[in-house]
């Protein structure tokens, strides 16, 4: 058995939660009890599982582990409670599905979002770390499946589904774009693809880092805050894409670096 490695880490005033890998397989860690780990390690991979790693229960087979405390010690719980993972309605058939394990992290631009490569070819992943990040993720699915059952063309092309274990599916990987981020130069450009994009959705979350500017015109990334458009057309849906049209010159025009990833691939 190869040391246990923490991937991520998401601590509160409260709690932690941790994403640990063992060998090939991803486990997860509720820590109610934050003061079985010293303040200033709760954050360091390596002194995390050599705290975790007292526990008489560490090495059973489990999922998932709840460390809490009452007032007999420390209460440790066995699966608990279950690994998330998208529902599977909204994973199509005809798509492919990846080890999230088996792809190499060549870069970082969200928290939960990673420069990677498949088969050769530069990608992105996008990925739920822990349960709360769910919903975002799973929102963006349905919106990117729904953009290519309506034959809509200006985002990414959606590649496949990542996963951690046998039928737990917690992402998706879309293709690396060629190009660059738009500016208000482009606005023109940018205001006739927006209008494009509202026959089917209001994105949700426009800013300058959200466009890529291709050979081929403008194209939309980072969808998990997505509206798709009603079956009838309705007086909100008008007032919410023309907001956003209105929004687009001030969006094109910030310099705060709100929506910046990380690293710039």
């Amino acid at each position: 058995m190869s040391e246990d490695v923490v991937l991520n880490v998401d601590v509160g005033p409260d709690d932690g939660l941790y994403r640990i890998q063992r060998d090939r397989k991803v486990l997860y860690v509720l820590l109610k009890y934050l003061e079985l780990i010293p303040e200033d390690s709760r954050t360091l991979g390596p002194r995390i599982i050599r705290e975790l790693s007292k526990l008489e229960q560490w090495f059973d087979d489990w999922d998932t582990i709840t460390i809490d405390k009452d007032q007999t010690g420390i209460v440790v719980r066995l699966n608990e409670f279950q690994p998330h993972s998208i529902p599977e309605r909204l994973i199509r058939n005809d798509y492919l599905q990846v080890d999230i394990l088996d792809l190499p992290i060549l870069g970082r631009l969200k928290c939960r979002t990673l420069y990677t490569c498949l088969n050769g070819s530069p990608c992105y992943v996008k990925f739920a770390r822990f349960d709360f990040e769910l919903a975002p993720i799973a929102q963006e699915i349905e919106v990117y499946h729904f953009l290519k059952d309506n034959h809509f063309t200006m985002i990414p092309k959606f590649l496949g589904y990542v996963y951690e274990g046998p039928h737990r599916v917690i992402g998706f990987l879309l293709e690396k774009i060629p190009g660059r981020h738009a500016n208000i130069k482009d606005l023109e450009a940018c205001k006739k693809a927006l209008k494009e994009l509202h026959k089917f959705i209001v994105h949700g979350d426009l800013n300058q880092y959200n466009i890529i500017i291709t050979d081929n015109g403008p194209k939309f990334i980072d969808l998990e805050t997505s509206s798709i458009n009603p079956l009838s057309k309705s007086i909100e849906w008008d007032i919410k894409t023309d907001l956003e049209v209105q929004s687009l010159h001030a969006k094109l025009s910030d310099d705060s670096g709100i929506g910046r990833p990380f690293t710039l691939q």
